[in-house]
């Protein structure tokens, strides 16, 4: 479980079962890094927001599929 007091490095994450792809996605969602030495460290706060606002949008596109899904019957 990620906290949002808490910095987290990519090896971290990894073992929340966060990987490289899925933090590509978050840096280019705004999530930024902080690098310490060679050490990138996440916000646990930023990578949360980024976690609900993807939940927020997938849930939005659930919806919105729900709701034309009897459009396109033709009836």
């Amino acid at each position: 479980m990620i906290e949002s007091s808490t910095m987290y490095t990519t090896n971290d994450l990894r073992k929340l079962g966060i990987g490289t792809t899925m933090l590509g996605r978050a840096r280019r969602a705004g999530v930024s890094a902080v690098r310490v030495g060679k050490c990138d460290w996440y916000y646990g706060r930023d990578l949360i927001a980024w976690m609900r606002k993807m939940d927020r949008n997938a849930s939005d596109c659930e919806v919105a599929a729900v709701a034309t899904a009897g459009t396109d019957s033709g009836a």
